[in-house]
């Protein structure tokens, strides 16, 4: 998924290239070429919100997990759930995982975000189970963790 998002952020950069002066345009598709090149995917999406601007780069990202507020939990975060298991660490921003939880229990999860996190005993003392999305979810483009700062 995250070569995808790259992917997606690159293509709405090559749009925004599109709409520059010949000079500008110069510019921006060297800083493009480099953000393209750059292996470490932390580097690179750093690259991309500063080049895309914050707007573009967090609507981009949201557009393209949209599809998932739509879909079904996949079955396996609901085995998962019914394996009544302590917490989940999700990695993704999609909130599958969370989705799934309700759909098994009916219930809500203790659910928190890598960027705000919790204390290993807050979590001892909590009886709900827990989701911690690492990278944050869609919802709050200021939860989201892609980039190395």
């Amino acid at each position: 998924m995250w070569t995808a998002l790259k992917n997606r952020l690159i293509e709405a950069m090559e749009r925004k290239i599109e709409t520059y002066t010949d000079t500008e345009r110069a510019h921006q598709t060297a800083k493009l070429a480099t953000a393209r090149s750059q292996s470490n995917p932390w580097l690179a999406f750093k690259m991309l919100r500063a080049q895309l601007g914050s707007t573009t780069y967090r609507d981009t990202i949201r557009e393209a997990v949209r599809p998932a507020d739509v879909a079904m939990a996949p079955a396996s975060y609901r085995s998962l759930w019914k394996m009544r298991i302590r917490g989940l660490i999700n990695l993704n921003i999609d909130r599958l995982a969370t989705k799934a939880f309700v759909e098994t229990t009916s219930a809500n999860p203790l659910e928190f975000t890598g960027r705000n996190g919790t204390s290993l005993g807050q979590l001892l003392k909590e009886t709900r189970p827990f989701i911690l999305n690492l990278h944050g979810h869609a919802d709050d483009a200021s939860s989201w963790i892609f980039t190395k700062d």
